[in-house]
């Protein structure tokens, strides 16, 4: 089956992509929008531009994972949705995995909680 081969085995070139990038002013501009909306998803995104994580690192974060001032990001949240025999798909299940994107180990790392994202109120 597909899933069998190895893809590690697979080197890929980097790209470097700056599209799509926030400007400093933007981002202000975004974060002062957001600063008095409390729903989940405004203070996910704010919280998100204070500690520069991917979106798949923030879904798996747990209380656990804060230690002091700092976030011990180890794992990351992924889509499996798995093809059947009749080439046709099982619903998607979103699932925590303990490897970080790129499967290397420069991916786990201790990630400051600035004061604005540790900010509660």
């Amino acid at each position: 089956m597909v899933r069998d081969i190895n893809c590690q085995q697979f080197t890929f070139k980097p790209v470097n992509n700056t599209d799509g990038v926030f400007s400093i002013k933007e981002r202000k501009m975004l974060l002062d929008h957001l600063h008095n909306i409390d729903d989940i998803y405004s203070l996910a995104i704010q919280f998100d531009f204070h500690v520069v994580m991917r979106i798949s690192e923030l879904l798996a974060l747990r209380w656990e994972d804060i230690e002091g001032d700092y976030i011990h990001v180890q794992s990351q949240r992924l889509a499996d949705c798995n093809m059947n025999d009749d080439l046709s798909f099982e619903a998607k299940k979103f699932v925590n995995v303990n490897h970080i994107k790129g499967h290397t180990s420069e991916g786990f790392r201790y990630q400051p909680l600035t004061p604005k994202a540790n900010d509660s109120g």
